[in-house]
């Protein structure tokens, strides 16, 4: 019942949600014919549609939809719409058709409505069709429904077309009308189920007549999701994120959070993970989930922050042991000591003793390390070992430098004078004595001199009197403080000896202590601990010291140790350790790093140990070491379903996670259902509803018909659903491949036939393996059967080689070209014509077939009279006619010659004929008395020498003139002509900027000497006997006499004699006013201090440090507590420091339990220590144990009794014996065939394989351990079937298999086989026939077996005695006579295709009338003469017959024909006279090289004219000109022309670059302004005062924070001005900001109503906790929802099924879920799967491993886990194939992880099946011989496992 009232809501949804519309086809729709019947009403309208030129469907409908693959029985129908409401169209088919095959045309007849009924059952008129379209989505399965296309845009034929429409066709609804479908546009509308389910979302009513007989489960149904959403996947009752509310989890929805999981739908209270240490650098206030916290990288700050020191201690370094790469101290070695220092704390936080303290913590340390406001006083090492002296007294204030001398001074017996010069150089000598013991230890080797003097380094200045100079190497680290510093600082001051002449030890260290007068830390503290630091090479080493034995004063040595004492002196080696590594070094943290040797303040989590699994008995919260102390209770008892081991998932006993070899389980009462063993697998045969652990019994049920009666009947079956499995025997032939298959029989009746046809042997199409005769014979009729031929026989069926092939010719007697052969005529006849038939006679006639003997041969020749050659026999012009030249006859003599010279009187041309002659003319025939002698000259008339007489030039043309005279000063070299110019020389110096420059001298002999300035005066200060210019004494000076040292005192600047009279400048106070005057000093430095009274000793409370006359007013401060009730009180003391200290009660006693570290006083509250294990949870507890002394034993469950099974030596506790398991012997392994599950222990027993166990035996099994019977005697014999012997009684092979050979075993046959053995009676035997058994010769014979030699091939050419090539079987084209063999002659023609015949005509392609057709060439042929055919060219030829044109013709062209003239033309065929000669030359007048007289440029033109002054020692000298041109005025003066420059020269008029500018500025490179450039140094030309500026350090930037106005250099020290929030606990907390402005925000919660209200916030962070019910769902009633609330409370949540009404009882704690248990509900299991759906049953507990998150009924399934999965099923291993049945294999995909680990196979009861080694990543088993059932894969790895479950069929 509930399930058809869930079927019927989901239909009213489906169909409330369907808005589409719905479509109604009829119902005959689903039907293979058409059946309009429910369609018809009283009148109806006709549609045409022509399917095959539909256009639409290619691209309108789904591309897998086209008109070529819509299948037939598609339905295309048009629709109306019945509903009026224009709401949902509710279509009603009113006609349809089924698509036709092959796409042809077909009509849609469309009904009208019945006006007569209320309903719309029709179309009425005018109603426009609506088109749908319905294909079934496979027409062989009609459970996949179809698919429904509607049509849109319909275009109907308008057109008047009689023919189609009777008239215009209609466009819409008309009764008795027509229409024409044209166009439509079809779009996917729904797809159709055939499901008949009312609850289904694709329900559909219409399916009710197609699929009614196939089960829902068949019919494609598709249903919601589950109960909460609809069909389209919306939930009923949605709260609006879009997830039902049943699927809610509420949960940390922020991906930033440490809590956040992607699976929660509803927000909660998020946890942030963080650092939450206040004093890491990433301490994250928010954080409420501990993180890694960060801390300043430590470092070791080199930098020694000390002024004056107060007090010191030495430490003196013998040598450094472990040092690599050392020869010495002081090569590249730095030593430091080294205090803890972390600045980065700032006001907020201090270190102490490497633990980090808040400032409040300060006020209460008083153990000396920290004290608020000032340090303690440390005492002096002389002081304190004269502490001991009885005559010595000590003021423990003193802790200056002058007080130690004062107080030595006061001692009462100081009187030796003998002390080290240390002493010497540091205490007056008094009337005291230092005692003999002290000089002893200040003599010894630890207090010699040497150390004196390093004291004397610290103290005082560097210019010690030992001479010994303070060594400062240390790394040039820069200053930390203040930028967040974080490690160790340095409190020494290191000096490196490396010599032994001064002392035994290399180097020293002066260890400073702190000074407590400042707010930073400086040095160390008294008892604090030193650490040492060697830095070589850039690599700090961390060393150990191992001090000296110091002898005390008694006498006694003692060892000193590395904490610090204010004024000690310690002695040691250092040994190295190893390079510095920063980190936790303390061992109870669980930061601790072992390679860490320097203490970083890392350590912050102390470790705890104990139980860290949440899930144990024995969970310690504190704990976060886990200590393997884990215990568990569970239930022990495996006869129960609680049974810590039970799988109720596969309802067995499993090997799961609980294993009591890895973990300690207790019994805590659980066990409650007894375990009923049967079959629980509710799918099979032997399924027990009562069974609830499976005994691996089931049974499959196995489907078949149980009658043995019926055709399938099946023995091993054991269901046939009341015979409804049975089939009757139904007999016919059951073979698919016969013919007359008979599909409904299910017994064979040997009817069965396969190849029907004719089986009539005497038949044409005889089939002889017919079984079966159809009537199909057919009479054979023998005749020509071959379609082309000529007597081709259309009845004939059998060629009987009769055929004749069409040969056409003309077969008329009468005419010229009759075929005797042919018998069918082409109409190819032609009538005698007679003629003169030879292509070669002059005569030829072409129209002629028949010669009449008239043919008269060609006469070539010269057929023209007025030729030389003319011949009157010719009949054919060959062009061959010669003729006379013009002038001249056929014999070539001349008509007209006078002078009888041979030259024809019309060719004659007068001139000079003679060769020597100037105008001598090669073209003339006759002397005309012209000639001229050749005079020859210079013909130019541009030359200097040019001759008017010459005619013709001899090159002797001369153009340039100057002086030709090569002695002369002015020699041209390239002048020809000699202008009278030459000038003699005239040697001398000819530099004008020489000192002996010689004007009148043209000729330089190499004498110029330079000018050389200097004094020429040898009676002056500067003579220079090289010097030979002075100006007249101006570079002169003379002597001066003074003192020319610039260091002395009267050094005199304008001296340049010295004449010892210089005074050393000594420098001090010149003012006898002052009270440092010094009276020898002559040069006042500025240090007069004038007399300044006061109190002098720092140590007094009014210490002047101005003062230098002390005037006894001194008065002093003793500090202390001044407190009378404090415990500390001072009653010396007179300034109250702070430093009192309560009484605090308590046991002070170390040794006590109750020892107080803080307590001063004891009040008798000590308790004595007991040790013993305190901790409950262990086995020897001790409950008067006080103290853990780390005796605890953890409690070892297991069995203690030695004879039990399970026997564990290392158990301490079985709860008397319960957890013992006595020994049971027996077969235990489970491979065994004789395996007992009760048994324990293996007794030998087992075995494993059952078979025959006789070796002689045939089927003898070497693997057999148990004879079962089953032995076999050995038969030998042929055991192979298929062999030609086979012996079925044999089951050995012996060999002596022969195989079927099959053949002809007769001898006599043609195709005998001598191997063969079997024959069926010579049915493969064929004998003899002879003949020619070549398919390919020319006379084959098919019936031939054996070839006789006779085959002779096809010879292919022409038969035809007429035809050119007859027989031509050499093929030259030749006809040849029969040779009478075959294997020579012609034989095959295929109707003279071959022949040639005879084409007369010229054959010649050369030949002008060449004839492409003919064949035999009749001496008609024209040769080729090529050659100019216009008689106008000057190369006519008349016997040319191509000239293409002309191309071959050339005319005459006049023009000057000589190649080698100046104007030759080389188109030129006629020479006109008028040829000029060459003349080269340079053609342009620009340049020096230019030639009137050339006519060709000979490329000579090089150089440019260029005019000026051409002499470079002049002004005006210019470099470019060639050409001068007299510009030449002033010579060249050089020198510095600036009259401005510090060597300014009148004289020069060309300035050589060597002026000297006056630069002024500061000259002095240690100023801030200096200038290097400056030779000066005065401020400018008018002002001379210093310039200098000193540097002055500090920060320059105006908009820094520490900007500096009177620095003028800035020294980086700048802090840039950050504003923004200066407050850490911020939300927009700014550290880098140094001025707060204000904008702090914090966050917060801020709702009233939350339990953590935050009143301080101003920004919510959402982290406000309300508690509520936050479940809205179902199950829950709705006045208990609480959508506020942030954290649900389930104890505020009211359940439906305990009554809205009523509290809640079975809610225990605000975080409990409720549990429903699923047998609370339901009998009906199934059922509530059904309607709850698999997600919403499960387990609810959320501590079990199989806890379902979304399940909302609890089925009592949960699974629990005592260990931590380590991997990721999903990622590292893989099982298939699932299920298995003859293999499995385990793919290993993480081969790091788990190669060479354990895997043990369980079968479902927990037996070991298997187990092994993993060594390869692809493991492959055989399980054959498996069980079948479910089975566990356990992965074993690292003291952990992990279960995978596979399935065996």
């Amino acid at each position: 019942m509930q399930r058809l009232l869930l079927r019927i809501l989901g239909v009213l949804v489906y169909l409330n949600a369907f808005s589409q519309g719905n479509l109604n086809w009829p119902e005959s729709v689903g039907l293979e014919y058409l059946d309009n019947s429910e369609l018809i009403t009283q009148g109806n309208a006709t549609i045409a549609l022509q399917a095959s030129n539909f256009p639409f469907f290619n691209v309108l409908l789904p591309d897998e939809i086209t008109p070529q693959s819509i299948p037939s029985g598609s339905v295309i129908g048009v629709f109306y719409d019945t509903n009026d409401s224009n709401m949902i169209e509710e279509w009603v088919c009113g006609g349809f058709n089924f698509w036709p095959e092959d796409n042809e045309s077909f009509t849609i007849a469309s009904w009208e409505d019945d006006y007569s009924t209320n309903e719309l059952d029709g179309f009425t008129s005018n109603t426009e069709y609506v088109w749908f379209l319905r294909i079934d989505n496979n027409s062989d399965d009609p459970s996949e429904g179809w698919t429904d296309y509607i049509g849109q845009n319909a275009i109907m034929d308008n057109s008047y077309d009689l023919e189609l429409c009777g008239g215009q066709c209609q466009q819409s609804f008309v009764a008795n009308g027509l229409s024409n479908l044209l166009m439509v546009d079809f779009t996917l509308y729904s797809e159709w189920s055939n499901c008949m389910d009312m609850s289904a979302c694709n329900y559909n009513s219409q399916a009710a007549g197609v699929v009614d007989d196939i089960a829902f489960e068949d019919q494609g149904c598709e249903y919601p999701e589950s109960e909460w959403v609809d069909c389209d996947g919306v939930c009923y009752d949605d709260d609006g994120d879009g997830v039902c509310n049943v699927n809610e989890q509420v949960g940390c929805m922020d991906p930033l959070a440490f809590n956040y999981e992607d699976y929660y739908t509803d927000p909660a209270t998020c946890m942030y993970q963080g650092c939450m240490d206040p004093v890491a650098l990433n301490y994250d206030f928010s954080a409420t989930v501990p993180g890694p916290c960060e801390y300043p990288e430590y470092q070791f700050d080199w930098t020694v922050e000390q002024g004056y020191p107060l007090n010191f201690a030495v430490f003196a370094i013998d040598s450094i042991i472990g040092l690599p790469e050392n020869d010495s101290f002081c090569n590249d070695v730095t030593i430091g000591a080294f205090y803890g220092n972390n600045t980065y704390l700032s006001n907020q936080e201090a270190i102490v003793g490497g633990q980090f303290y808040s400032v409040t913590d300060l006020d209460i340390i008083q153990d000396g390390l920290l004290i608020e406001g000032h340090y303690p006083l440390f005492e002096s090492y002389i002081s304190a070992v004269l502490s001991n002296n009885a005559d010595a007294s000590f003021n423990s204030s003193i802790y200056s430098y002058d007080q130690y001398i004062d107080e030595i001074s006061s001692w009462t017996n100081y009187s030796d004078t003998s002390s080290t010069p240390y002493l010497e150089s540091i205490i007056d000598p008094g009337e005291y004595e230092i005692p003999d013991l002290l000089l002893e230890n200040m003599q010894n080797e630890l207090y010699t001199g040497y150390v004196g003097d390093f004291l004397e380094n610290v103290y005082m200045s560097s210019s010690s009197s030992s001479g010994i100079e303070p060594v400062d190497n240390f790394p040039n680290y820069s200053d930390n403080y203040g930028l967040g510093f974080s490690g160790y600082g340095n409190g020494s001051f290191y000096t490196c000896q490396n010599s032994n002449d001064v002392g035994p030890y290399q180097s020293l260290l002066a260890i400073y202590e702190d000074d407590n007068t400042t707010e930073e830390k400086d040095g160390f503290n008294n008892d604090e601990p030193m650490v040492f630091i060697v830095e070589l090479n850039g690599i700090e080493y961390l060393a150990e010291p191992s001090f000296h034995v110091v002898t005390e004063l008694d006498g006694s040595q003692s060892l000193q140790t590395d904490l610090f004492e204010q004024n000690g002196m310690y002695a040691a080696d250092l040994i190295i350790v190893g390079a510095v590594a920063f980190g936790c070094t303390d061992e109870n943290y669980l930061e601790y790093d072992s390679a860490a040797n320097i203490l970083d303040g890392s350590c912050v989590t102390l470790m705890v140990e104990g139980c860290t699994d949440v899930y144990a008995a024995n969970y310690n919260p504190q704990a976060n070491t886990d200590d393997d102390s884990c215990y568990y209770f569970a239930c022990t008892d495996d006869t129960f379903l609680e049974y810590y081991n039970y799988d109720p998932i596969s309802y067995s006993i499993s090997s799961s996670n609980y294993s009591p070899d890895l973990y300690s389980v207790v019994d805590d009462g659980s066990c409650l259902t007894p375990i009923v063993y049967g079959c629980t697998d509710v799918s099979a045969f032997n399924y027990s509803i009562l069974a609830n652990v499976d005994d691996n019994s089931c049974i499959a049920i196995i489907e078949g018909c149980t009658d043995s009666e019926a055709f399938n009947y099946n023995p091993e079956a054991n269901t046939d659903y009341d015979g409804a499995l049975c089939l009757p025997v139904i007999d016919g032939c059951l073979d698919y491949l016969a013919v007359n298959y008979n599909p409904l029989a299910n017994t064979d009746d040997s009817s069965c036939y396969y190849e029907p046809g004719c089986t009539d042997s005497e038949a044409l199409n005889y089939q002889e393996d017919a079984d079966y005769d159809d009537g199909s014979c057919i009479a054979i009729v023998e005749g020509c059967t071959i379609e082309g031929m000529f007597n081709y026989d259309s009845n004939a069926n059998i060629n009987n080689g009769s055929c004749i092939p069409f040969i056409y010719g003309c077969t008329d007697g009468t005419m010229w070209n009759y075929n005797v052969n042919a018998n069918t005529d082409d109409d190819s006849c032609i009538p005698f014509a007679y003629g003169c038939t030879d292509p070669t006679a002059y005569n030829y006639d072409s129209n002629a077939n028949t010669d009449d003997a008239t043919c008269v041969p060609f006469i070539y020749g010269c057929m023209d009279a007025t030729a030389c050659n003319y011949d009157s026999t010719v009949n054919t012009v060959d062009g061959s006619c010669t003729y006379a030249e013009t002038y001249y006859d056929c014999a070539g003599v001349c008509l007209n010659d006078l002078d009888d010279d041979d030259v024809c009187d019309e060719l004659e041309i007068p001139g000079c004929t003679d060769p020597s002659a100037f105008n001598y003319d090669i073209a003339a025939t006759d002397d005309d008395g012209t000639c001229i002698a050749i005079i020859q000259g210079c013909t130019n008339l541009s030359a200097l020498n040019f001759s008017s007489n010459a005619n013709t030039d001899d090159g002797s043309c001369c153009y340039i003139a100057g002086c030709t005279d090569n002695t002369a000063f002015n020699y041209n070299s390239s002048a020809c002509f000699d202008d009278e110019s030459c000038i003699s020389v005239i040697e001398g110096c000819t530099n004008p900027s020489a000192f002996n420059y010689d004007a009148s001298a043209n000729s330089d002999n190499g004498s110029c000497i330079p000018f050389i300035y200097g004094c020429t005066d040898d009676t002056m200060f500067n003579y220079n006997p090289e010097a030979n210019t002075d100006f007249g004494g101006l570079l002169c000076i003379p002597f001066i006499s003074g003192c020319t040292d610039p260091e002395a005192f009267n050094y005199a600047i304008n001296a340049n004699t010295d004449d010892g009279s210089c005074i050393a400048i000594v420098e001090g106070c010149t003012d006898n006013t002052a009270f440092n005057y010094d009276s020898e000093a002559n040069t006042d430095d500025g240090s007069c201090i004038p007399f300044i009274y006061g109190c002098m000793d720092p140590a007094a409370a009014n210490y002047n440090e101005n003062a230098n006359i002390d005037n006894e007013t001194c008065f002093y401060l003793i500090f202390g507590c001044t407190n009378s009730s404090a415990y500390n009180y001072n009653p010396d003391a007179n300034v109250n420091d702070g430093s009192c200290i309560p009484f605090i009660f308590g046991c002070i006693d170390l040794t006590a339990y109750n020892y107080n570290p803080d307590a001063n006083t004891e009040d008798g509250s000590c308790e004595a220590v007991i040790l013993g294990c305190t901790n409950p949870y262990y086995y020897n507890y001790n409950s008067d144990a006080n103290v853990d002394d780390g005796s605890c034993i953890p409690f070892i469950y297991g069995c203690t009794d030695e004879t039990a099974f399970n026997f564990n030596s290392d158990a301490n506790f079985d709860f008397e014996g319960l957890l013992c398991v006595e020994v049971v012997e027996g077969c235990i392994d489970i491979e065994a065939l004789n395996y007992e599950i009760e048994a324990n222990t293996d007794d030998g027993s087992c075995y494993y394989q059952a078979g025959c166990t006789d070796i002689t035996a045939f089927n003898y099994d070497e693997n057999a351990d148990y004879d079962d019977g089953s032995c076999v005697d050995i038969v030998e014999g042929c055991t192979d079937v298929t062999a030609f012997n086979y012996n079925s009684d044999a089951n050995v092979n012996d060999g002596s298999c022969i195989p079927f050979i099959y053949g002809c075993t007769d001898p006599e046959a043609f195709n005998y086989n001598s191997d063969a053995n079997t024959d069926f009676e010579g049915l493969l035997c064929t004998y003899v026939i002879h003949g020619c058994t070549d398919d390919s010769a020319f006379n084959y014979d098919p019936d031939a077996n054996t070839d006789d030699g006779s085959c002779y091939p096809f010879i292919f050419g022409c038969l035809d005695e007429e035809a050119l090539n007859y027989n031509d079987y050499d093929s030259d084209g030749v006809s040849n006579p029969l040779t009478g063999d075959s294997q020579i002659d012609v034989n095959t023609d295929f109707g003279g295709i071959f022949c040639e015949y005879p084409i007369y005509g010229c054959t010649d392609p050369y030949s002008i009338n060449y004839d492409s057709s003919a064949n035999v060439d009749d001496g008609s042929c024209i040769q080729f003469v090529f050659g100019c055919m216009d008689e106008e060219a000057v190369n006519y030829n008349e016997f040319a017959n191509i000239d293409f044109g002309g191309i071959f013709c050339v005319y005459a062209i006049y023009g000057c024909t000589d190649s080698s003239a100046f104007n030759y033309d080389a188109t030129a065929t006629d020479d006109d006279g008028s040829c000029t000669p060459v003349v080269e030359g340079c053609l342009d007048d620009t340049y020096l090289e230019y030639d009137s007289n050339a006519n060709t440029d000979d490329n000579s033109c090089t150089t440019l004219i260029v005019e000026g002054c051409i002499d470079d020692i002049y002004l005006e000298y210019d470099s470019n000109a060639n050409t001068d041109d007299g510009s030449c005025a002033i010579l060249i003066v050089e020198g510095c022309t600036d009259s401005s420059a510090m060597n300014y020269n009148p004289s020069a008029n060309t300035d050589d670059d060597s002026c000297i500018p006056f630069i002024y500025g500061c000259t002095d490179p240690e100023a801030y302004n200096y200038n290097s450039d400056a030779n000066i140094n005065q401020a400018s030309a008018e002002d001379n005062s210093n310039p200098c500026i000193e540097f002055i350090y500090g920060c320059t930037d105006l908009n820094a924070l520490n900007y500096d106005l009177s620095a003028n250099t800035d020294d980086g020290s700048c802090i840039p001005v950050v504003e923004g929030c200066t407050y850490p606990n911020a939300t927009n907390y700014l550290p880098s900001a140094n001025i707060d402005d204000g904008s702090c925000l914090f966050a917060g919660c801020t709702d009233l109503d939350a339990e953590n209200f935050d009143e301080n916030a101003d920004i919510d962070d959402g982290s406000c906790i309300i508690y509520g019910c936050l479940i809205n769902a179902w199950y829950i009633c709705p006045e208990s929802y609480n959508p506020d609330a942030t954290i649900n409370d389930w104890s505020m949540c009211t359940f439906i099924w305990g009554g809205c009404e009523t509290a809640n009882s079975i809610i225990l704690s605000p975080d409990e879920y409720p549990t429903m248990l699923l047998t609370d509900i339901t009998n009906d299991i199934d059922d509530a799967h059904y309607y709850l759906g698999e997600d919403r049953i499960g387990c609810m507990d959320k501590s079990a491993d199989n806890y379902l998150i979304t399940a909302v009924v609890d089925d009592e399934s949960c699974m629990y886990s005592l260990h931590s999965i380590i991997l990721e099923k999903n990622n590292d291993f893989k099982i298939y194939p699932q299920p298995a049945s003859t293999y499995i294999v385990f793919e290993i995909l993480e081969e790091e992880t788990i190669i060479n680990q354990e895997l043990v196979i369980y079968n479902i009861l927990g037996a070991e099946v298997l187990s092994f080694i993993i060594k390869e990543n692809n493991i492959k088993l055989n399980i054959e011989e498996w069980e079948k059932g479910i089975y566990y894969a356990t992965m074993y790895l690292n003291n952990n496992f992990i279960t995978y479950k596979f399935l065996v069929e």
